[in-house]
């Protein structure tokens, strides 16, 4: 846009971004093209912030095996989240699929909790 125009502050200021901004994405443009713009947009974890790897396993296991639990703790819920399991019925979907695909039995608070979302 700021080429079309033929001046950056103008398209800057159309587009809703500051200058300082617009300078940055040129430069990540001049130098990768729009993959550099594409890895710009990312979220970048702040790892810091997570569960140990070691633990991980232990609260996806923590939340199919009981997927009616709720978390106590933010690192526990970030955990579900990178999973795709935030939501109790995703848990129950996911044990549901485990419980087919290791060919066990569900609980009978499994069972009810999975009743209880159906019509959902």
């Amino acid at each position: 846009m700021a080429g079309q125009l033929g001046n950056a502050s103008q398209a800057c200021k159309m587009r809703g971004c500051s200058r300082n901004s617009f300078c940055r994405f040129e430069e990540a443009y001049d130098k990768g093209g729009e993959l550099a713009l594409q890895e710009i947009s990312r979220h970048r974890p702040i790892l810091k912030n997570r569960v140990p790897p070691e633990i991980e396993p232990a609260v996806m296991k923590m939340a199919i095996e009981q997927p009616a639990g709720s978390p106590d703790a933010a690192g526990v819920r970030c955990v579900w989240q990178r999973h795709d399991l935030s939501a109790m019925k995703l848990r129950l979907r996911a044990r549901e699929a485990r419980a087919a695909r290791d060919d066990t039995l569900l609980t009978e608070e499994q069972i009810t909790a999975l009743e209880s979302t159906e019509w959902q």
